[in-house]
């Protein structure tokens, strides 16, 4: 779960798909583990592709990597990579063209690293703007969250704030309308117009969208369900948002100033 306390120096990403694409995305800095004298097709893709892109190898015994990956699945490959980078949300705002669409995902303290890892990789393969986090009672990203999105996390803009409710306001303020999807009582998704600039705002696990938080949306919307379901999880209700704003724009995946564009 995150929050405020000090955050190591360093992170490790494992497993074969999570070291590859972070070795796309941010290699600068990063180590490459690798377990000695085994062989393996895609290790070796892996050793190739970080020599060509200048990152330090280390050959080491299993038990080191399983030590550091916590008993974690590594696949005889870990990275060591510098912690994961917020975006600052007011920057990103102010980057944007005058009528240019974007959409936002807010997620409001949701604490399982899976599922947060989840929407990540959906937004990172929408193209949503940014997804936004708060810095106390939810997940951050983590390792767990970078493997749980199979390692695309490190494409995504994550904002992490103090205050949604105030940061909701600021969006707000820059022509975003603020959409917030809760267990009842809402209209269909596809009733709401989501097009232009859009804030998606979903709940945590257990609670939902909060009260203050959902007294800053302007729609409320409830995914229509079958009769004794009484929810999605969390990140399949987000994936289910996200693609129906894909919909809405003409189906093409790429719904506005994408994960770390222009970043």
């Amino acid at each position: 779960m995150g929050g405020r306390g000090q955050r190591p120096e360093q992170e490790w990403v494992y497993g074969m798909h999570p070291v590859g694409e972070t070795l796309e995305v941010d290699p600068e800095g990063a180590t490459l583990l690798r377990i000695s004298g085994r062989r393996q097709r895609g290790a070796e893709a892996l050793l190739e592709r970080a020599s060509a892109l200048g990152v330090a190898v280390e050959h080491v015994e299993p038990r080191v990597l399983d030590a550091m990956c916590e008993g974690g699945n590594h696949q005889g490959v870990a990275l060591r990579v510098k912690p994961y980078k917020y975006a600052e949300l007011g920057a990103w705002i102010g980057s944007l063209g005058a009528d240019q669409a974007a959409v936002v995902v807010v997620l409001d303290e949701v604490q399982d690293p899976a599922n947060l890892g989840a929407v990540l990789r959906t937004a990172a393969a929408v193209g949503v703007g940014a997804v936004v986090i708060p810095d106390r009672r939810a997940a951050s990203v983590t390792p767990a969250v970078v493997r749980a999105s199979a390692g695309v996390a490190r494409r995504v803009r994550v904002c992490q704030v103090g205050n949604l409710s105030r940061e909701l306001g600021r969006l707000k303020e820059a022509g975003f309308w603020v959409t917030g999807a809760v267990a009842r009582g809402g209209v269909s998704p596809w009733e709401v117009d989501l097009c232009g600039r859009v804030v998606l705002v979903m709940g945590s696990e257990g609670r939902g969208v909060r009260r203050l938080v959902e007294e800053g949306c302007d729609h409320r919307v409830t995914i229509p369900l079958v009769g004794g379901v009484e929810s999605l999880n969390v990140s399949a209700a987000a994936a289910m948002m996200m693609y129906e704003v894909v919909r809405q724009r003409g189906g093409a995946p790429g719904i506005g100033r994408g994960a770390l564009e222009g970043a």
